[in-house]
């Protein structure tokens, strides 16, 4: 009989465990839940410094609205008054995409920002230099959720074709998954339409309003969906046993980036 089973996020993460391994879980959760803020806040006193007299000021751009899952450490860094108590006065872009907060950054408007791996690999190809100092997901932690009512006849991602498919913006992270998704079932991205509709009320409110027929989210946009009967789940890169279907092994997907100046314009530049 196949043992009973919890589900959990962790560190961005659904994950399944039996009732033997939710215990050990249970005792590596309190090692696990202050990392999620520890590598925001890590990254941005190694970078401005860990003593100031006074106030250091940091600029950060999120590829998101706030209250994005792939995001919580900023969000959680942020409620909790991590920043303020290191004496940081932090400025919060938060944009629909991770395609506007990635420019923000190399524009020099924001010192970091919160982005999936792939926009720093287009702004190497750009001639920037971005690095990422924080990792907030080993998952992609996106599905592709489609609307209710079209689940009789889409039943797999070939199926996809002709389909109008949201994504938060062109570009941003989720259009790149969604076209490794194609590729891996014998696709290709010209073979739906992508169309940009942001995430959370943006997204729900696009398929309630059958302006979309799919779409890549993330939680709580996901969950929000399924709670409504809007929607049903495709593809689940959340669970790692999906993930491999596309990808092999773990996924880097968000974490925080900046770029070299801020790197070395701390007073240690030897302890990055």
């Amino acid at each position: 009989m196949e043992p009973a089973y919890n589900t959990a996020v962790i560190g961005g993460s659904r994950k399944r465990f039996s009732h033997e391994q939710c215990a050990i879980s249970s005792d590596r959760w309190h090692v696990i839940k202050p990392s999620l803020t520890a590598g925001v806040l890590a990254a941005c006193l190694a970078l401005v410094g860990w003593v100031s007299p006074r106030k250091e000021k940091v600029r950060i751009a999120v590829g998101s609205k706030p209250g994005n899952l792939v995001y919580l450490q900023i969000d959680l860094a942020r409620a909790l008054g991590y920043f303020a108590a290191e004496g940081l006065e932090t400025q919060f872009e938060y944009y629909v995409g991770g395609t506007e907060a990635a420019a923000a950054l190399s524009s020099r408007l924001a010192d970091f920002s919160g982005n999936s791996i792939d926009h720093a690999i287009r702004e190497r190809a750009l001639g920037n230099d971005p690095r990422m100092v924080a990792s907030f997901t080993c998952l992609p932690t996106v599905t592709l959720v489609i609307r209710h009512d079209l689940r009789a006849r889409v039943r797999s991602v070939h199926d996809l074709a002709g389909v109008r498919v949201g994504v938060t913006t062109i570009g941003a992270g989720t259009h790149a998954l969604l076209a490794a998704i194609l590729e891996k079932s014998g696709l290709s991205i010209s073979d739906i339409r992508v169309l940009p509709v942001g995430s959370g009320p943006q997204l729900v409110n696009a398929m309630k309003e059958n302006e979309i027929d799919a779409a890549m989210a993330t939680d709580p946009t996901t969950t929000t969906l399924l709670m409504a009967g809007e929607a049903s789940i495709l593809v689940d890169l959340v669970t790692f046993e999906e993930t491999q279907r596309f990808f092999r092994g773990g996924y880097q997907f968000t974490g925080l980036m900046t770029r070299p100046d801020i790197l070395t314009s701390g007073p240690s530049p030897s302890n990055y």
